[in-house]
């Protein structure tokens, strides 16, 4: 700490700070919203820039008035190289309106910390810690009574018992980061109504921290369990372990009431869901494998390794891949939120089965910043850690006993998701990255606690800076929830049919800007179904250029040029239908375009032509449509042997096709060979479900039956 800093007495809190940062600690974990795409994201966003408004404002204001504490901090630098970083790789992503989002998260957040570590005091943390535990008591009790199936189960969730988190492992990060503090309050507790009152509070977060079933954070949370120990004894030493102190602290009434509480939780523990909860639609409720402790417990070790014949969520695939992908660009990383956009070049053969199970993130959050900010980044993000461990184990026994608890807990906090974040992506989420960033903080601001003032000018212009970013962040996330939120009711009207008014609703959306590519597949949709096939040709082309490997971007494309094409080819507009194929070349794969112009050649019986584009195709994919493409030009021209050698080709990839198989039985019935004939037709009537189709052959069955008689 810098030597320049004089000690004097503690100041009184200043109530603006301290009432800004409680209502912070307040909104984000309790805010929830139906009305928009990722409800676990943007609605905690959006309340998170409406509570830091008023902290940047405090910060600002006591700067002003020479009121401020601190000045730099030991754990600035890497705070601020990391910073810096995120806001350098802003310019590379691909997707800049997606980024955006990002880069505010993390401004934010850095943002409340500086405010924090410089303005204030220890009564200040005391009631944050408080106000963090209670806030996360509420959270759990909503999240029990959705897990036995009383209450609350018409909060918007992909799996319940997710509270207002919308996801179970979303909630299960912010629980970890606030039960070393529900712990914190407990030991320091009066015996009496408070003691129990704290101890029902930490024994109903673990009792809901089960019950999410989320392993990732039960490992984050033993991690922080041996962070406690460890700091306790570089505190106390060895004496910590004498069997007179231990025995004392046996014989404690708080040994007791923990003991109470430990039962309880085994016996509450342990109980399964209520079926009332599978009744509700969810995308992801809780699997059979997890239905019990013990079962999820017995599935850790396949949560990470997982067969690739089986299933492609294994995550050891996803971080063998990552490793690929670091290793192609090791110092300056892939680009701020690219990893989702190129995951697919690294994608391990074994899971190219699994076409639809492209991941968002990599499950780690140390190989996912490793891979967008390269090594420069990580280095910075992880050296963030590294000095908050050691502001911890240095100030063991600089600081009081109450100081150091709130440190205690602040790195356990931190230590339980960062061991979580080796599993998921909590940086992702802003609700638990609310709950990381207190704790780092609590932590910084109680290490450099005992030294409260300095004798420097003021600084306004950092604070004022930091004020108007927060305004600037602030309207960025309102555009980014008001265009997901209208997307979100663009979608919905148009399943009810109502395409126009779902028409009117992308367009408002469009307005504020898509910060999500996913959301212009829908407006793609909705687009086609209102008959303007231009517009959902635009949108599909933006979400290529978004995100370049995106499998369902590639669909959606791919449809709706085709549709375009075929309104030209209705209006016998031959030329236009080609043109159209001929700008979908850079947005689609290679065999395809020239597939779909030979078809058109073909139906305008330019056999020679169309033969030419067909054999440019299979030149890029050998696939069965194209051979039987090829056979069909040849039937046209009359050269029977060749074209059933292409079908013969086609029907070796696809030995199912019932309409290969009727145009080989008929090149079989024209060489009056009826045996062959006969079949090929036979298996039209095992693989067809074209009635019509099927009633023909039947005809010519009973035909060459009649000649053979």
């Amino acid at each position: 700490m810098p030597g320049d800093v004089v000690t004097t007495a503690p100041r009184s809190p200043v109530s603006g700070l301290m009432i800004s940062v409680t209502f912070l600690l307040i909104i984000v974990p309790l805010v929830y919203s139906h009305f928009v795409f990722d409800s676990g994201l943007l609605p905690k966003f959006l309340g998170m820039m409406v509570g830091a408004l008023p902290v940047a404002a405090c910060w600002a204001k006591m700067e002003f008035r020479g009121e401020a504490v601190r000045t730099g901090l030991l754990t600035d630098l890497p705070i601020f190289l990391y910073t810096l970083i995120v806001v350098l790789q802003w310019p590379r992503a691909l997707d800049v309106h997606q980024a955006s989002l990002e880069v505010v998260k993390v401004l934010t957040f850095v943002i409340i910390y500086m405010a924090i570590t410089r303005c204030s005091v220890e009564a200040h943390w005391q009631l944050w810690a408080t106000t963090f535990v209670l806030v996360t008591f509420v959270v759990s009790l909503v999240g029990i009574a959705q897990y036995f199936g009383l209450a609350f189960l018409s909060l918007p969730s992909s799996g319940l018992p997710s509270s207002t988190f919308v996801y179970r492992n979303t909630v299960a990060m912010f629980l970890i980061t606030a039960l070393p503090f529900s712990f914190l309050k407990f030991a320091q507790a009066d015996v009496g109504r408070r003691e129990i009152f704290w101890a029902v509070s930490w024994t109903t977060i673990c009792t809901f921290l089960i019950y999410t079933r989320t392993r990732g954070a039960w490992v984050g949370c033993f991690g922080s369990l041996l962070v406690v120990l460890i700091l306790i004894g570089v505190r106390y030493g060895l004496t910590t372990l004498s069997p007179r102190r231990i025995l004392k602290v046996f014989r404690s009434r708080k040994a007791f009431v923990m003991f109470c509480s430990l039962m309880i939780l085994a016996a509450v523990g342990t109980i399964n869901p209520s079926n009332v909860t599978k009744t509700r639609g969810q995308a992801i409720p809780i699997p059979d494998e997890k239905n019990s402790v013990r079962k999820a417990l017995d599935s850790v070790v396949s949560s990470v390794v997982v067969p690739a014949n089986t299933i492609s969520r294994g995550r050891v695939w996803w971080w063998r891949s990552t490793y690929k992908m670091i290793t192609d660009h090791p110092w300056i990383g892939v680009g701020l939120t690219n990893w989702e956009k190129i995951y697919s070049n690294y994608k391990a053969k074994e899971l190219y089965a699994a076409k639809n199970r492209i991941p968002r993130r990599p499950h780690n959050d140390y190989l996912w910043v490793w891979a967008e900010l390269g090594t420069i980044g990580f280095t910075a993000y992880l050296s963030m850690f590294i000095f908050l461990a050691y502001a911890a184990v240095s100030s063991a026994r600089s600081l009081n006993l109450k100081s150091y608890g709130l440190v205690i807990a602040a790195l356990a906090g931190i230590v339980a998701i960062q061991g979580h974040s080796l599993f998921s992506f909590p940086k992702e989420r802003v609700g638990p990255m609310l709950g990381e960033w207190f704790c780092i903080s609590i932590l910084a601001s109680a290490y450099c606690g005992s030294r409260v003032h300095r004798d420097i000018p003021r600084r306004i212009s950092v604070s004022a800076a930091a004020f108007a970013l927060v305004v600037l962040g602030g309207v960025i996330v309102v555009q980014a929830t008001s265009s997901a939120a209208m997307s979100a009711i663009g979608i919905m009207l148009h399943r009810e049919d109502r395409t126009q008014e779902a028409l009117l609703a992308i367009r408002e959306s469009r307005k504020y800007g898509v910060f999500d590519y996913r959301h212009l597949m829908y407006h793609a949709e909705i687009y086609a179904a209102a008959g303007q096939l231009e517009s959902a040709y635009d949108s599909s082309k933006e979400v290529m250029r978004r995100n370049p490997n995106s499998a369902s971007g590639y669909r959606n494309l791919l449809g709706i040029v085709t549709a375009i094409s075929n309104a030209y080819e209705r209006d016998r507009d031959f030329d236009k239908a080609i043109e159209n194929y001929e700008t979908a070349r850079s947005h689609s794969p290679p065999h395809w375009v020239p597939f779909q112009i030979g078809k058109i050649h073909l139906r305008k019986e330019d056999y020679d032509i169309a033969l030419t584009y067909f054999a440019e195709s299979l030149s890029h994919n050998d696939f069965s449509q194209g051979h039987f493409a090829v056979g069909s030009a040849y039937i046209k021209q009359g050269k029977t042997d060749e074209a059933m050698e292409a079908y013969q080709r086609g029907l070796a990839q696809a030995p199912r096709d019932p309409a290969a198989h009727y145009a080989v039985g008929i090149l079989y019935l024209n060489k009056g060979l009826g045996a062959s004939a006969v079949d090929h037709l036979q298996k039209v009537l095992k693989w067809s479900k074209n009635e019509a189709l099927r009633i023909e052959v039947n005809s010519l069955l009973r035909e060459v039956s009649d000649e053979g008689s």
